[in-house]
């Protein structure tokens, strides 16, 4: 079962002694570019293979623990202070003011309110480290998330949990200008971000176990290197090279010769014809450019090309279910 110090763990073994070299902006940069992947997955995936989904989950909460390392920050320990089987606000779970921006019905005494939150929080580390699963807790406390999900997609949570990024960076910030700033603040920061995560993973992933997940991931150690311990320069993530995309457009291209070749037999195909040498002509500016636009553009042309194609052919040709699977593998990758 997932546990964040397990997890923590994994991450710390793989890549601790790497992530001492690194800056917090560095590696903020990271969590930030993962998380926009994973919020633009969710929202492509709607309903589809969520493996990629999966992928970029990982990698955006490695980052997120990875940072926490780096400021000497436990981050079970700040996610459990502040989610304590209960909502921060209300004391209560599940939550009564999630949707009215943390302002409980009835208003309580804050210290009070504190002092529930630290007794919750210490009878979970009575026995050790808490055996809960989070991802099922947080959404407990916030069943709300589920509907809101269902109704708006991914957009509610990408929108919170960069709000939440946001906040990460201005505490950190503070850190340095202010001097009489509390670096608990940036603990309550993290959490937040994880608190997010972990909804989505519970909402999305319900009957898979996170924590089997990231062993899996991380089964050979570093994805990149394959490494136990990562050995990878900076900067060099799994990126998809200019190389790796002209391939991709490349056999599409041969694919969309292959119709032309069947399709010129035909006078009636004239119009087809038109759209299929164009799509070659954009494929080829593509490649001879190096522009991510002049790509995208072409893959578009080419779904378009194939569209119209379908709307007058009853039945797929061997070819065009080939060129169908070839272009959705570039479009991913464009």
């Amino acid at each position: 079962m997932f546990t964040v110090a397990k997890a923590n763990g994994v991450i710390s073994t793989i890549y601790g002694a790497k992530n001492k070299e690194l800056s917090f902006e560095y590696m903020y940069s990271f969590l930030t570019r993962k998380t926009a992947y994973l919020t633009r997955e969710i929202v492509r995936t709607d309903g589809g293979d969520k493996s990629k989904v999966i992928n970029v989950y990982i990698e955006s909460l490695s980052w997120l623990m990875a940072i926490s390392q780096k400021l000497e920050i436990d981050l079970e320990l700040s996610f459990f202070s502040k989610f304590p089987t209960i909502c921060p606000y209300c004391i209560s779970s599940p939550c009564i003011c999630s949707q009215t921006h943390r302002k409980p019905e009835f208003t309580s005494n804050a210290r009070a309110i504190k002092e529930e939150l630290f007794q919750k929080k210490n009878s979970l580390y009575h026995f050790g480290t808490p055996t809960i699963y989070a991802p099922e807790m947080i959404n407990k406390i916030y069943p709300s998330n589920k509907n809101i999900y269902n109704i708006f997609g991914g957009f509610y949570h990408s929108s919170r949990l960069f709000e939440e990024l946001g906040e990460l960076h201005e505490a950190y910030t503070k850190l340095h200008e202010d001097k009489f700033y509390n670096k608990n603040n940036i603990n309550d920061e993290l959490a937040d971000i994880l608190a997010w995560m972990l909804s989505l993973w519970g909402i999305i992933f319900k009957d898979k176990d996170l924590g089997e997940a990231v062993d899996n991931y991380y089964i050979n150690g570093c994805p990149s290197c394959n490494n136990k311990e990562c050995i990878c320069n900076n900067y060099s993530g799994r990126i998809i090279s200019t190389s790796d995309r002209n391939e991709a457009l490349s056999k599409v291209k041969a694919l969309i010769q292959n119709e032309i070749d069947v399709t010129s037999k035909d006078p009636k195909n004239s119009n087809v014809l038109l759209k299929l040498k164009s799509s070659i002509d954009s494929i080829d500016d593509a490649i001879k450019s190096g522009s991510d636009s002049d790509a995208r553009r072409s893959v578009a042309e080419v779904d378009s090309a194939l569209a119209f194609i379908f709307q007058n052919t009853p039945e797929k040709t061997e070819n065009q279910s080939e060129l169908y699977g070839e272009l959705d593998k570039s479009r991913k990758i464009v």
